[in-house]
C-alpha cells in the first residue's frame, strides 16, 4: 500500500473514532428542521419553447426572445384596453339611450356585435383582469358571451387566478361542451343570446323625442308591414312581403323585429304596452291577438 494511502486511512480512523455511535435513534425523528423543495410548474408549451431556443445559434436565440417580449408587452397594452373599452361603452350606452347604435356607426363604424364583446368583458371580468392578461381576445369574447354558462365562466377565473395558465384550445372545449357540444351549435347559441340581448335593450330604451318634446313615433319602420291610407293604417292582405320576411326569421330575430316595429308605431304608449305585455298571460295574448286580427272593422 503506498504510504500516503495508509496514512490517509489512519486519519480517517482517527475521526470516526471521535464520534459517539451508541446513541438509539428517536422514534419522533430528526430534530433538525424539516426543507421542503417546491419545483416550479413548467407547462409542455414553455419546455417546447426552451428547447426551441436551445436549438438555435444563442445570438438569435435572444433576438428572438427580446422580439417576443416588445410584441407581448404591446399585445398586454391592447388587452387591458379591452375592459377599458368596454366599461366606457356601458357608460355611453347608459346615457344615450336610442342613440348608441347610431354613435358607434358614426364614430367607429363599429358594429353592435363587436360592442357587445367588449361590454360582456367589462361586465364579467373587470374585477378578474388576469384572464384578459392571459386568453386571446377571441377566446376572452366567447368566455364572456351571454351564451357561456357561469359554472364554466368561474371556473377558468378561479384557475387563473390560483395561477394556471390553460390554452385557447382548452378553453374553447369546455365553452363549446357545455353549450351543447356541436362545433356550429355554440356559434349559434351565442348569436341568440346576443340577438335576446339586443331585443332586451330595445324593450328598454326609451324613444327618443324631438326638441319639442314629441315622440318620433311618426317616422316609419323599414319593416312595418302595412301601408298608410290617409290618416288610417291598414296591414296588408294577408301580410304581403312583411310576413314572409317575418316567416324566414328565427324565433329571437323576430321578437328584436317585433320589439322594434311596435317601439316605432306606437311612440311615447309604447311602455302602457310593455306593461300589459310583461304581466300578460302569452297563450291567452296570442289568442286575443288572432280575435282582433280577425273582428270587423
Amino acid at each position: 500500500m503506498n504510504p500516503v494511502d495508509f496514512e490517509v486511512m489512519l486519519a480517517v480512523d482517527r475521526a470516526l473514532a471521535a464520534f459517539d455511535f451508541s446513541m438509539v435513534a428517536s422514534d419522533e425523528g430528526p430534530t433538525c428542521p424539516r426543507v421542503e423543495i417546491t419545483v416550479p410548474h413548467v407547462s409542455l408549451a414553455a419546455r417546447e419553447c426552451e428547447a426551441f431556443y436551445l436549438s438555435l445559434n444563442p445570438d438569435t436565440a435572444a433576438d428572438l426572445k427580446a422580439t417576443a417580449a416588445r410584441i407581448k408587452a404591446r399585445e398586454a397594452t391592447v388587452r387591458a384596453g379591452i375592459i377599458q373599452t368596454g366599461l366606457e361603452l356601458i357608460q355611453i350606452k347608459d346615457s344615450l339611450p336610442g342613440q348608441f347604435d347610431r354613435w358607434l356607426k358614426l364614430e367607429f363604424d363599429m358594429s353592435k356585435s363587436t360592442a357587445w364583446n367588449y361590454i360582456n368583458v367589462a361586465e364579467k371580468f373587470a374585477a378578474a383582469p388576469k384572464v384578459v392578461e392571459i386568453l386571446p381576445p377571441a377566446t376572452v369574447y366567447k368566455l364572456a358571451a351571454k351564451a357561456t354558462p357561469d359554472a364554466v365562466r368561474t371556473a377558468v377565473v378561479d384557475e387563473i387566478n390560483a395561477g394556471a395558465v390553460p390554452t385557447k384550445k382548452e378553453v374553447e372545449t369546455r365553452i363549446r361542451r357545455a353549450r351543447g357540444g356541436g362545433s356550429t351549435g355554440g356559434v349559434a347559441t351565442e348569436r341568440e343570446a346576443d340577438e335576446r340581448t339586443e331585443a332586451q335593450e330595445k324593450l328598454r330604451t326609451p324613444v327618443p323625442s324631438d326638441h319639442c318634446g314629441n315622440s318620433s313615433s311618426t317616422v316609419p319602420s323599414q319593416t312595418t308591414p302595412s301601408k298608410v291610407t290617409g290618416d288610417k293604417t291598414t296591414a296588408e292582405p294577408g301580410g304581403g312581403a312583411a310576413s314572409r320576411e317575418a316567416g324566414a326569421l328565427s324565433p329571437t330575430q323576430a321578437a328584436v323585429s317585433a320589439a322594434d316595429f311596435l317601439r316605432r308605431q306606437l311612440g311615447g304608449e309604447f311602455t302602457v304596452l310593455r306593461s300589459f305585455i310583461e304581466s300578460a298571460d302569452m297563450d291567452q295574448f296570442r289568442l286575443e291577438m288572432l280575435k282582433v286580427e280577425h273582428s270587423p272593422g
